[in-house]
């Protein structure tokens, strides 16, 4: 028996359909589930997922718990609609010690609820809820979109990088850095796990892809990027 027929027990089962009625309810319900062993969790909330189109959260105990279920939830569900939502800190609470990768998923799930028109499913846990998040109207400030087509310098892209603590280096390996090498920008924005390669003609966008940092290979031709700067650090600086 594959997931696929496993999926299908859980989504026509009598119990799940109740459930569904219930969470589709207009006035607020509490419910609780019982029973529930080993990855039936990750079905019984996929199915949620699939059927239910509003942005769910999952709060689990722990990152370990919250890492585990995400990863299942993931692999059954298959959709890039599955958002892992961790702490920004390398440790608990130590300000000053931020993972940088965190920071990054962090602002990929604001970036990715601030737009998204369909309804997503957001894996996290206490610790990570606990902290303070950018508002939206601040994270639409601190953004800038880049489209092929558009007229727009290489001089006012440093700038803007610059003034939002992006460093500049020779080749971009992680998130927050940017390299110009004559008419190409690489930069590596907060939003998303690859950086972009920006190649410009004259002020103009020529071309926009992303690309392996280690390899230097492309991955795939985009029409338009977002750069976010790191969220978190501009936070704490408020």
């Amino acid at each position: 028996m594959d997931i696929k027929e496993l999926l299908k027990i859980y989504t026509e089962d009598k119990r799940t359909l109740a459930l569904l009625n219930l969470l589709e309810s207009p006035q607020p319900i509490k419910v609780h589930l019982k029973g529930l062993v080993g990855s039936s969790e990750a079905f019984v909330a996929t199915v949620i997922h699939q059927k239910i189109n509003t942005t769910q959260l999952f709060v689990l105990n722990d990152k370990e718990e919250a890492a585990y279920f995400f990863n299942n939830l993931e692999n059954l569900s298959g959709d890039v609609d599955v958002l892992f939502f961790p702490s920004s800190y390398v440790k608990p609470y130590q300000l000053g010690d931020l993972d940088n990768a965190n920071v990054l998923l962090r602002a990929e799930v604001l970036n990715r609820v601030s737009k998204s028109e369909r309804g997503l499913a957001i894996v996290s846990y206490p610790e990570a809820l606990n902290e303070k998040v950018v508002t939206k109207r601040n994270l639409v400030k601190n953004t800038i979109e880049l489209r092929v087509g558009e007229q727009v310098s290489i001089d006012f892209i440093t700038d803007y990088l610059m003034e939002y603590d992006f460093d500049r280096v020779d080749f971009v390996t992680e998130a927050g850095q940017f390299a110009v090498r004559g008419g190409i920008v690489d930069v590596y924005s907060f939003a998303n796990e690859l950086p972009y390669r920006v190649e410009f003609f004259g002020d103009e966008v020529d071309s926009i892809r992303s690309f392996e940092p280690g390899s230097q290979l492309s991955v795939q031709q985009l029409n338009h990027v977002t750069l976010i700067p790191n969220v978190q650090s501009k936070l704490l600086k408020e």
